[in-house]
C-alpha cells in the first residue's frame, strides 16, 4: 500500500454560499490524497499499472469551474470522480480544500474543508488581553488561532444546502469572542472555545484548538509560543457497543432525555457512562415530546 498526494493546486472560482462571492469569485488551494498499491508500480515501471497525476488534476480542475455553495459539495464531487476514473486502483481519496481571505468579519487566512469529515478555520489574527501578569493582560498581544472540528459532511457533500453542515461564522464568532476575554493561560481560552461550539453543536466528534502567542514576554528572541489540544467526543455505548457522540457535561444530547431518577441510578451502576440514543430512548422520553 502506498499514498500518492498532488498538493498546492491552485485555481480561481466562485464557489461561496453568498450572491458576491459567487459573482467576485476566490482563490482556492487543493490537496487531494489517494491510497493504492503501488508495488506493481515499482516493479514494472509502466504508467498503465499506476493512478496517473494528470488525470487527477484536469479532474479538480473541471470540478472546481462548477460553482457551489459549500466546499464539502466541491471536495465530494472530486472525490467521486477520481474514485470512478480510477476505479479499482484506489483504496481511499481524500480531498482538502482551502479558500483564501474568507469573509467573515476579520482576518482570517484559509476556511478548510476536508472529505473525511474535517472542517475550520487557519490563520485567524486577533489582538487580546491575554497572559499570566497583570501587565500582560493589561497589554493586548497579537494571537494566531487555528480551529478544527471534525463532524458528518455526508448531506453537505450531496444537497449543497448550509443547513447540513457547521457554518464557518461558528467558528469564527467563537473563537474571537472567547480569545477576547482576559485570561491568563492559552489553555483555558482553547477549552473555552471547544466549549462554545458544543454549545451550538451536539454533533461534533472532535475539536481541535491551535493558539499562538506571537512575541511573547521571555528572556530572549522568541517568534511565538503555541499550544494545541483536541477535544474528543466519540465513543461507543456501553449497552451496544454502537458508535455514538458524548459531550459529558450539560451541553450533551443526553440532557435532552428525561429519565426517572431511580432508573438513572440504575443505569450509572450498570453501565456507568452515557447510553446511544437508540438505547435511551427504551428509559426515556425526548422533553420535546413530553411538553
Amino acid at each position: 500500500m502506498g499514498k500518492i498526494a498532488l498538493e498546492g493546486m491552485t485555481f480561481f472560482a466562485r464557489h461561496g454560499y453568498y450572491e458576491e462571492e459567487q459573482v467576485l469569485g476566490n482563490e482556492f488551494v487543493v490537496d487531494i490524497y489517494v491510497e493504492t498499491n503501488l508495488d506493481s508500480v515499482a516493479m514494472r515501471d509502466d504508467l498503465l499499472t499506476a493512478v496517473n497525476y494528470e488525470n487527477i488534476y484536469l479532474i479538480a480542475q473541471y470540478e472546481m469551474n462548477k460553482p457551489s455553495k459549500l466546499l464539502e459539495h466541491v471536495g465530494a464531487r472530486i472525490a467521486s470522480q477520481v474514485k470512478a476514473k480510477a476505479g479499482t486502483m484506489l483504496q481511499t481519496v481524500n480531498v482538502v480544500i482551502r479558500k483564501k481571505n474568507p469573509p467573515l468579519g476579520g482576518r482570517v487566512k484559509y476556511s478548510i474543508v476536508d472529505s473525511s469529515g474535517r472542517i475550520g478555520l487557519e490563520g485567524m489574527e486577533f489582538f487580546a488581553p491575554i497572559g499570566a501578569s497583570e501587565e500582560g493582560r493589561l497589554v493586548t498581544n497579537e494571537f494566531v488561532a487555528n480551529v478544527y472540528v471534525q463532524t458528518n459532511l455526508k448531506g453537505a457533500s450531496q444537497t449543497d444546502n448550509l443547513n447540513d453542515t457547521l457554518d464557518y461564522g461558528a467558528i469564527f464568532w467563537a473563537t474571537k469572542t472567547e480569545i477576547e476575554e482576559p485570561a491568563q493561560m492559552l489553555e483555558n481560552v482553547a477549552y473555552r472555545i471547544a466549549d462554545n461550539l458544543k454549545r451550538k453543536y451536539n454533533h461534533l466528534q472532535t475539536v481541535e484548538v491551535q493558539l499562538s502567542r506571537k512575541h511573547p514576554f521571555l528572556k530572549g528572541k522568541v517568534p511565538e509560543a503555541s499550544i494545541e489540544m483536541s477535544f474528543n467526543h466519540s465513543t461507543s455505548c456501553p449497552r451496544c457497543r454502537s458508535k455514538m457522540l458524548c459531550y459529558q457535561d450539560g451541553n450533551c444530547w443526553c440532557n435532552n432525555y428525561k429519565v426517572l431518577s431511580a432508573t438513572q441510578r440504575m443505569l450509572e451502576i450498570q453501565y456507568g457512562d452515557c447510553l446511544c440514543e437508540n438505547c435511551m430512548s427504551e428509559y426515556g422520553m425526548k422533553l420535546d415530546d413530553l411538553k
